[in-house]
């Protein structure tokens, strides 16, 4: 392991974070490493030359802090494990599916592999399947995802400092912003973010620049940006910091729509038919002030749009023309096509291993649902929607008539977390839904219902015991 300068900062912020034992600090800079997508903490040759993201570094330092914590008890642990049962299965499986299944399915296909084989592959070079470094990376990735599910548990449920949490996802929105409209204008400042082995690229579109912040490529930014604005806009929808959420939201927004990302028009296409089914079927949990909003900023575009086809013809021809080449010329581009191909091998592994899947890390896909059917078969889709549905609690009446500020918090992150997969649907190249993912399904579930009787049975340290979140739904 090759540390990098990243990795130096990082170790010595959460060195300072330890001594001062603040478990919520910690889990704030893993959430603030998060921002930087396009960094490495340290480089791994031994592993093919793959690269350990800040996040993940940090993530180390937080089950650390957490360990060695009054809270870091057999029984804490075992409890925020429970909380995420179907999250932890989900990831204990696929490390056990990204050891065991290559080598099962050896050679009984050819897969596009999760790195990419140089342009003498050409588009849809292919290799026979067989195991290799990148079934343990991407085990490793989906165990920290899992990991940092239970420390949110155990850091919440110890200090409770859920504002602290909100104030942070709002800071992140802005520097993201930020991090856009300086790539947007002079991405060669932001080369020092970008010290990651990954394809870094910067392109353009009819002209326009395509913004990528200190993220890898456009849809990376888009996916991240988009994550960080599904959890400002369910805070603004549940009144929770309202006007600076909502004013994040709006600025992410802006800026999802100027990233030229398919990956970003994508995703909040998808938010728009999410809130659609909401109005239809639970029109009572979106306050009528909400919805005079939305429907204000959608006159507010339409004036726009109509606006720049009249007193500006061209610029609007050109926009057009970037929404065009972004959404329906996409499938018809060497780009579009190459996804679609790496699409479509998750599900002819899926048939072709039987429902088993042939392990995570074993091919490149371009949709989270299609990596997962191919990489985990049967179990690993029905594992994710089982979580899915535990975040969103559609059905549970009691998830609607929240009464507790913490609550109703939870319930924020729930939905963004459910809601922050949308783009991945679209460009994930594995099964691992992400470290953020894990945090977000951390702190949704922090607050549920413990059984009764657990309290008897555990020593929980005076700080989880007193802890008033454990009332429940």
């Amino acid at each position: 392991m090759i540390p990098t300068y990243f990795g130096a900062i990082i170790a010595a912020a959460a060195i300072i974070i330890m001594v001062r034992r603040s478990l919520t600090a910690m889990l704030v800079l893993v959430m603030v490493c998060s921002l930087f997508g396009g960094a490495a903490a340290a480089n791994l040759p031994a592993l093919g030359g793959s690269s350990i993201p800040p996040a993940h570094f940090a993530l180390g330092f937080l089950a650390l802090n957490v360990a060695l914590s009054r809270v870091g008890t057999a029984a804490n642990l075992a409890e925020a494990a429970r909380k995420n049962i179907i999250l932890v299965f989900f990831g204990l499986y696929g490390v056990v599916a990204a050891l065991l299944l290559p080598r099962v399915f050896a050679h009984t296909m050819a897969v596009a592999p999760m790195r990419p084989l140089g342009p003498a592959a050409g588009l849809f070079g292919v290799v026979p399947l067989a195991p290799s470094s990148q079934n343990v990376t991407t085990a490793v990735y989906l165990l920290g995802g899992v990991l940092a599910a239970i420390c949110t548990v155990v850091v919440l449920r110890a200090e409770a400092k859920h504002e602290v949490l909100i104030k942070t996802v709002i800071a992140l929105a802005w520097c993201h912003v930020l991090f856009g409209l300086v790539s947007a204008f002079n991405p060669h400042l932001l080369d020092i973010f970008r010290n990651g082995n990954y394809a870094q690229l910067d392109q353009s579109v009819a002209g326009f620049r395509r913004i990528n912040g200190v993220q890898p490529e456009p849809s990376s930014y888009a996916s991240y940006g988009f994550a960080l604005f599904a959890i400002n806009a369910e805070l603004w929808l549940r009144n929770i910091r309202g006007r600076a959420a909502g004013t994040a939201a709006l600025a992410l927004a802006v800026m999802l729509i100027c990233t030229t990302a398919s990956t970003a028009y994508v995703a909040l296409a998808g938010y728009t038919i999410v809130i659609g089914l909401r109005l239809l079927f639970t029109p009572t949990r979106i306050p009528a002030s909400k919805i005079v909003i939305f429907c204000f900023l959608g006159l507010v575009a339409l004036s726009l749009a109509l606006g720049l086809s009249v007193f500006m013809p061209h610029l609007g021809d050109r926009l057009v023309d970037v929404l065009k080449q972004m959404t329906l010329h996409k499938a018809s581009s060497e780009s579009g096509q190459q996804r679609l191909f790496w699409m479509r091998q998750g599900y002819s592994a899926f048939w072709q291993s039987h429902g088993l899947g042939i392990g995570p890390g074993s091919f490149r896909s371009s949709s989270l649902i299609s990596a997962i059917a191919g990489s985990m078969g049967v179990v690993g889709l029905l594992a994710f929607a089982a979580q899915l549905l535990v975040l969103a609690r559609p059905f549970d009446r009691r998830w609607q008539k929240l009464r507790r500020n913490d609550d109703n918090i939870c319930a924020a992150f729930g939905w963004a977390a459910v809601i922050a997969i949308i783009p991945s649907m679209a460009s994930a190249a594995g099964p691992d839904p992400g470290l953020f993912f894990g945090v977000l399904s951390g702190v949704a579930v922090a607050n549920l219902r413990v059984p009764r009787g657990v309290e008897a049975r555990k020593p929980l340290a005076s700080a989880i015991a007193a802890y008033p979140g454990r009332t429940g739904d």
